[in-house]
C-alpha cells in the first residue's frame, strides 16, 4: 500500500485524534512517515480488535511514483485453528 491509500484511510478512519491530525493537507510538513506507521496501526488496531493480524512497516522500496510503501507482517500461527 502507498502512502496515499494510507492517508485515506487515516483521514478517514474513526479514530478521533488520527483522523483529526492527518485531515489537514500539510500534515506531512509536520509529521514523520513513522508516526503515519504508527498510527496505521492504531487504526487497524481499532477496525479489526481482537482479530488484528499484524503490523505495518515501511518498505525500503518506492512505488513507480516515488511515493513510500507500507506493507504488512502477519505472524500467523496455524496451530490455533488446527490443534497441533
Amino acid at each position: 500500500m502507498n502512502i496515499k491509500e494510507v492517508w485515506n484511510i487515516l483521514r478517514n478512519c474513526r479514530v478521533d485524534r488520527v483522523k483529526s491530525l492527518w485531515d489537514d493537507d500539510d500534515v506531512f510538513e509536520s509529521v514523520s512517515v513513522m508516526e503515519c506507521c504508527d498510527d496505521l496501526n492504531e487504526v487497524f488496531r481499532d477496525m479489526e480488535g481482537w482479530y488484528f493480524r499484524g503490523e505495518w512497516s515501511l518498505k525500503e522500496e518506492f512505488d513507480k511514483e516515488g511515493n513510500e510503501l507500507f506493507e504488512r507482517v502477519v505472524d500467523f500461527d496455524d496451530s490455533l485453528y488446527y490443534g497441533e
